[in-house]
């Protein structure tokens, strides 16, 4: 794959602060938004670079026919990782969602509770209960998306060709699920919206709780600070630069202080929860990740290029391309706390 060499010196500050652990957080912390930052340059002073080829994926390891296709489970996000880790005419322009599902967003967020004293076992009970109704509402919705449409989006991110899923794992396919769940083309309705219209839900219950919370979840990108002291982690979202309470017993368990990771989040409660994949985050992504992005999503402000499908689009395709497989595993919701 082709790289584009960073002209910024935070790259060479960062790598080196990186070989000292108790340092790690701090370096990510203070560099790695100021870094990104300067890569994408300013609306006025645009950054533009060349790459040398495209993303390619490597050899297919197994193929399967999209009649056949498996409805891949919902897994809790992955238990372990192999190695330690703006008006209505931009929305339809940019592919970002429309400002009344940005502002729903904003009041959810803002129900996250860093400081909410519950014991853990009361937190971990209350997440798994949520969780088990997320991923009823995630299969019922797979179920009305077309094979076209799940094809239409595995190509885009290399995991297809033709009517053909190329796939090395299963766990890949959670990747098209989410992109084509949570988002949708410009003048396109999202598949959670449509499933929301039909579905009959008694006002007030958790499962219409949940649902609400999932559509109006966002993109993120996060660095760990560190533990919570009942459960899950405290985060930093690096674009919004405010602080999330998340919880998930794979991320928990896996992931250490000043890790970073790509995911979507919803908040059906005090405490944040992923919709299910995540992307390890590293310099290494970051590079790749401006060669791959469209050129006119390279002059957007941070903030605004969050929120565009084809930057989530994006990193998925980059990280599959890297074999983030080989660095992520997703199992199921261990039962015990």
């Amino acid at each position: 794959m082709g790289t584009t060499r960073s002209p910024c010196p935070y790259d060479a500050a960062v790598r080196h602060s990186l070989q000292t652990a108790s340092l790690r957080c701090l370096a990510i912390l203070r560099f790695s938004y100021s870094w990104f930052t300067g890569l994408m340059g300013s609306n006025d002073d645009a950054v533009t670079f060349s790459s040398e080829g495209q993303v390619t994926r490597r050899a297919a390891g197994c193929e399967k026919n999209p009649v056949e296709r498996v409805n891949s489970s919902f897994s809790e996000s992955s238990d372990r990782t192999k190695q330690n880790v703006p008006g209505a005419a931009d929305a339809a322009a940019l592919d970002v969602e429309p400002p009344m599902v940005l502002a729903l967003r904003k009041d959810n967020a803002l129900a996250t509770d860093i400081d909410a004293p519950k014991h853990r076992a009361q937190v971990l009970a209350r997440y798994r209960q949520l969780r088990e109704i997320s991923k009823q509402h995630h299969h019922k919705i797979l179920d009305g998306i077309s094979g076209d449409a799940f094809l239409h989006q595995a190509r885009r991110l290399g995991l297809a060709r033709g009517r053909t899923l190329t796939l090395d794992d299963l766990d890949e396919l959670n990747y098209v699920n989410d992109l084509i769940i949570h988002t949708a083309s410009a003048g396109r309705s999202r598949a959670i919206d449509r499933y929301a219209g039909s579905a009959h839900l008694v006002a007030g219950s958790d499962e219409a709780l949940v649902l609400e919370a999932m559509r109006v979840a966002r993109f993120a990108i996060l660095a760990v600070e560190r533990r919570h002291e009942a459960a899950g982690l405290i985060a930093t979202d690096m674009f919004r630069r405010n602080q999330v309470w998340l919880v998930d017993v794979g991320l928990e368990r896996c992931l250490p202080e000043g890790a970073m990771i790509a995911t979507r989040l919803y908040t059906p409660e005090r405490f944040s929860m992923t919709a299910g994949v995540n992307v390890p985050f590293d310099l290494e992504l970051i590079e790749d990740l401006y060669a791959e992005l469209p050129r006119q999503l390279r002059q957007r402000e941070l903030t605004t290029l969050i929120d565009d499908r084809r930057f989530a689009e994006t990193i998925y395709r980059v990280a599959l391309a890297d074999g983030i497989m080989d660095r992520v595993a997703y199992q199921e919701l261990p039962q015990n706390p």
